[in-house]
């Protein structure tokens, strides 16, 4: 679905919303750079870590100001996030603060992990 464009003629924000106990909706983001990312955390856990995945498939820190291979997510809606990598296809999963990362997204998807849905985000090249 399109995103309506701001006043400075870049797209708005692309809205994501994320739980520690399910799937990421969407599922799958189109975004194109410079556009942001809005993470909304819903469900019962005040924070999450939201995980991070470059096209590599490899944990990496794709927003900017990003440590640590995660975002710390609080309940409800959190900044808009800049990408720094791009473009491709980034994934990302939530997870309880705390924990280890998720496995990579092939592992993931070849051990049919039912649980933790990863989110992708797949970007364009930037607007001219």
């Amino acid at each position: 679905m399109a995103q309506p464009a701001s006043a400075k003629g870049v797209a708005a924000p692309v809205p994501i919303s994320v739980s520690i106990d399910g799937s990421p909706s969407p599922l799958n983001s189109p975004l194109t750079l410079p556009q942001q990312v809005v993470f909304t955390l819903t469900g019962t856990s005040s924070q999450a870590w939201l995980y991070t995945w470059g096209s590599n498939e490899e944990l990496a820190n794709i927003f900017q100001g990003q440590t640590n291979d995660y975002l710390l997510l609080n309940l409800g809606p959190n900044p808009a996030q800049t990408l720094v990598v791009g473009p491709g296809t980034v994934w990302f999963q939530a997870v309880a603060v705390g924990s280890d990362a998720p496995p990579p997204p092939t592992q993931a998807k070849s051990a049919r992990v039912e649980s933790g849905v990863k989110g992708t985000i797949m970007i364009s090249s930037t607007l001219p």
